[in-house]
């Protein structure tokens, strides 16, 4: 029987069902890895997450925040410590600019919270220079609406950088003077950030105070219907849309979608083997029903087909899963806080090798059935 069936055989046809059956494998292990992995961000280590700025008039009290603090959802969270005392910042004369002075509000949180951690952001006691992340929005503000209208020169990105600037703390009678720079600009924490060991420095001999009025929290996602329940039975405002991650809802898409097209191409590769094993077994379909008479078995007449199924599919998926490990190596390396765990695709693959098997045997014996039952 088997003899029969490779004289049948085109190395075409096999060569077509295992490229597509391999691309189609392929497509739907990346697409089930990157829905796993977009998955385990809700369970993230803590310091990990979706970051949301929480603000309450009323103020959150130490209660309030251990509380929120041990939903499921909330990963770590931190209020801000703001510096007690009045601050101003005034900038050196530039050419073609005035004399630019301000009073401004410094806040801090521990680096852990921070979306973005500037080199060497540290401050010790008697340090005169200081680092600074401020809102990046408030470079937008300055460039596109105070400075247009003013007539002012735009400051670039890099220049703010390297801008010196004078921020002048007054202390109980006292003027600190420090020599302060932007170190980084935050897309995420609409405040302008000092090291949390220069707040709490100057705070020391500041009054205590009980309650705090935001705090920055790590969720596992934004999405999540718990968080968006209980901020609202609390009474908590947030500065971000709760419900509205677009782009963890267009990462789901994409993964999905590219699952649908490996489907898609298994599909194709499945009815291509479908068509290839319906033209050969028709062309020897006699000698099966010859075959039968001699008294062989519909299960032992499907034996080599079985084999022949199996040798195509593992086949295919052993090219398949090399493709896969050796994309999800270099994704990794490119992506080492995303792709470095590892995730339960390989036993999702071998359930859909398993589950491939299984139907090309049915569909070979129905098909050795169906010729042995119309030679009645």
């Amino acid at each position: 029987m088997m003899r029969l069936l490779l004289r049948q055989l085109k190395a075409s046809s096999i060569l077509g069902i295992l490229l597509a059956s391999s691309m189609g494998f392929v497509l739907v292990l990346m697409g089930i890895e990157a829905y796993l992995r977009l998955d385990a961000n809700k369970a993230l280590p803590r310091g990990q997450g979706s970051r949301l700025i929480i603000q309450s008039d009323r103020g959150l009290d130490r209660e309030s925040l251990t509380e929120l603090k041990a939903q499921d959802w909330v990963h770590a969270m931190a209020g801000f410590e703001t510096l007690a005392y009045r601050v101003e910042a005034s900038l050196p004369r530039l050419p073609q600019m005035p004399q630019l002075k301000t009073e401004l509000f410094i806040e801090a949180v521990p680096d852990a919270m921070l979306d973005v951690l500037p080199e060497d952001w540290s401050w010790q006691e008697g340090d005169t220079d200081l680092k600074l992340i401020v809102p990046r929005s408030y470079l937008s503000l300055y460039n596109l609406g105070f400075a247009a209208s003013q007539g002012l020169p735009q400051i670039p990105e890099e220049l703010i950088y390297k801008l010196p600037f004078i921020l002048q703390v007054y202390k109980d009678g006292e003027i600190l003077r420090y020599s302060a720079r932007v170190a980084a600009f935050s897309t995420e924490i609409n405040s302008i950030l000092a090291p949390l060991a220069f707040v709490r420095s100057l705070n020391t001999d500041a009054p205590k105070q009980d309650k705090t009025h935001r705090a920055v929290v790590l969720v596992s996602s934004l999405n999540d219907p718990k968080l968006q329940e209980y901020m609202g039975a609390h009474d908590i405002a947030t500065e971000q849309k709760l419900g509205t991650n677009k782009a963890e809802r267009t990462l789901y898409l994409i993964a999905g979608g590219i699952v649908g097209a490996g489907i898609m191409l298994l599909a194709i590769a499945l009815l291509l083997y479908s068509i290839s094993l319906q033209l050969l077994l028709h062309g020897i379909q006699q000698k099966i029903r010859v075959l039968a008479m001699m008294g062989f078995s519909s299960w032992r007449l499907a034996q080599p087909i079985h084999v022949f199924s199996a040798l195509i599919i593992l086949g295919s998926y052993f090219i398949s899963f090399f493709v896969y490990q050796r994309i999800n190596q270099l994704l990794a390396n490119k992506l080492p806080m995303l792709w470095a765990q590892p995730t339960q695709t390989p036993l999702v693959a071998f359930a859909i090798l398993v589950l491939a098997l299984l139907l090309a045997m049915l569909q070979s014996k129905l098909s050795i059935k169906r010729i042995l039952k119309s030679s009645r």
